[in-house]
């Protein structure tokens, strides 16, 4: 099995030639919010209690379905887990965060429902996934995707999808320098857009489909255009 590390393959992306811009943006914190009592709604919980491992330590990335407007695009559908990237000039971030979800989900959250993830491994987490899913793996998978905060481990579905296990990928399935290079480009890509787009709308990180975040607000909320 390929041992794949999000520490190390972060490292490995901020040892290359990369922009300051890059490795400023790389560690700002993004929320994703998760929506879930994680003590009685997750699905798989007794495998995880099985392992010892501490039920309120994960977290589920509930995949949403974006369908572009734009026919440009070879993508018709881009599949992901939804991010705010936290705005420095409002003085309540939680009402900032309801603020920028409440067009898109109606619901409530508080601090407890929010996971806070580096924004570049969620691209590194991102592209991890899609890999795991297209050796052998049909989309239904994405439907249980599980992340441990403190460990930094994903888990994914069993064949069965009775149980979940630790993601892991064949040698022959993950190669390190494609990997360096998608997640280089996407996160390039996406720090180009302007901040206020970032600091005012909710950002699709895209698993399949699109490679840079897409943009979600509304004039573009089924597409990744946002001019």
């Amino acid at each position: 099995m390929a041992q794949f590390s999000i520490s190390d393959l972060k490292n490995k992306i901020l040892s290359n030639p990369v922009s300051n811009k890059f490795k400023g943006y790389a560690e700002k914190k993004i929320f994703i919010p998760t929506f879930l009592d994680t003590k009685t709604e997750i699905y798989h919980k007794d495998y995880f209690l099985s392992q010892n491992i501490d039920i309120n330590d994960i977290v589920s990335f509930n995949l949403n379905i974006i369908q572009h407007k734009d026919c440009s695009i070879r993508f018709a559908l881009s599949r992901g887990f939804l991010a705010i990237y936290p705005n420095q000039s409002v003085s309540n971030p939680i009402e900032d965060m309801n603020d920028r979800l409440s067009s898109l989900i109606d619901n409530e959250f508080n601090q407890n429902d929010m996971l806070y993830i580096p924004f570049l491994e969620l691209f590194i987490i991102a592209i991890y996934i899609r890999t795991w899913m297209w050796y052998g793996r049909g989309m239904e998978y994405s439907k249980f995707v599980y992340y441990n905060k403190r460990t930094r481990q994903l888990y994914g579905c069993s064949p069965s999808m009775e149980e979940v296990l630790p993601i892991t990928l064949e040698d022959h399935q993950y190669a390190e320098d494609y990997t360096i290079e998608y997640v280089t480009n996407a996160f390039e890509k996406t720090i180009g857009y302007d901040e206020k787009y970032l600091t005012t709308n909710v950002l699709l990180i895209p698993i399949t489909g699109m490679h840079e975040a897409i943009i979600l607000n509304d004039n573009v909320i089924d597409g990744y255009k946002y001019n």
